[in-house]
């Protein structure tokens, strides 16, 4: 007997419909275990800029692909817009080489701009980036900046052409990840939000935050520690001096996985961003 036809419908965000994602990651990523139930809620259903975006594939009663973007506010060449963040990507391993990623991935970009989405960014690996530039033709903006560090980083006189638009409620919703668990410092040059790694003793760095509104957020959501040191920073930022003498770049040879950024605009085809004009952090995306 053959198998059930796929069938291609929209993400939902109810109970079960959650349910079944996560099991569908587990099988694809058994050894990540943040992608819970509950983390899948936060991220896809509780989000103050909009609900998920998204597209799944069903054989039969069984979800054997899954695509989602988040909507976010951003600021664009002076604008606010509505775009959104590239996130869960799943193939179940006996549903591949059928194409479902480009067909789950290119129905949640059609949906999204018929609801006001301008544009898609998101952060790629090495080995999804060749998917998203060749067969999604986003741009591979910049590979992002690793460093580590010691004392923080100076603020330099910058205009960023793209940025995320953090307001207190969005802030907040983010620093409430049921899946991590963050912290802050208030050292000489602001406040920084920092989350752990995986080696013991090293924590990344978010943000760096000097807005007074949201350093309110900040101490109200997150447990103030002592300044911690060494810290990993990961981004693209001209408006961050680093010292040379107190931090280095990490060769990307040392890195776990390059971190790609990507962007397809969903308006005007072939518009490109800048690398040195954005500001762009480890909180812009959901790695930690």
């Amino acid at each position: 007997m053959s198998p059930p036809a796929l069938e291609i419908r929209l993400a939902e965000i109810s109970a079960l419909e959650i349910e079944q994602t996560a099991g569908l990651f587990k099988t694809v990523w058994p050894g990540v275990k943040r992608l819970t139930p509950e983390y899948l809620t936060w991220l896809y259903a509780t989000n103050p800029s909009g609900q998920m975006i998204g597209m799944n594939a069903w054989s039969g009663s069984d979800l054997v692909g899954h695509y989602a973007i988040v909507p976010i506010d951003a600021k664009d060449c002076g604008q606010s817009r509505k775009a959104a963040l590239s996130l869960n990507t799943a193939v179940h391993p006996g549903f591949r080489g059928q194409g479902l990623f480009k067909t789950l991935a290119e129905k949640s970009y059609a949906l999204a701009a018929t609801l006001g989405i301008d544009h898609v960014v998101g952060v790629a690996n090495d080995n999804s980036t060749p998917g998203f530039v060749g067969s999604l033709k986003f741009q591979l903006v910049s590979p992002l900046t690793a460093r580590l560090f010691t004392q923080a980083p100076k603020p330099a006189p910058a205009s960023f052409a793209w940025q995320r638009d953090w307001t207190p409620r969005s802030l907040e919703w983010r620093l409430r990840n049921p899946a991590a668990l963050y912290t802050y410092q208030v050292h000489s040059e602001g406040l920084e939000i920092n989350a752990p790694t995986r080696y013991w003793g090293l924590k990344s760095v978010l943000r760096f935050e000097s807005k007074a509104e949201n350093r309110a957020v900040i101490e109200k959501c997150l447990t103030q520690v002592q300044q911690l040191q060494p810290r990993l920073w990961f981004g693209l930022n001209a408006g961050l001096r680093f010292s040379p003498v107190t931090s280095v770049t990490v060769p990307k040879f040392l890195r776990l996985a390059a971190l790609n950024l990507i962007f397809r605009s969903l308006n005007e085809p072939g518009r490109r961003l800048e690398p040195q004009t954005l500001n762009f952090a480890a909180i812009d995306f959901d790695v930690v």
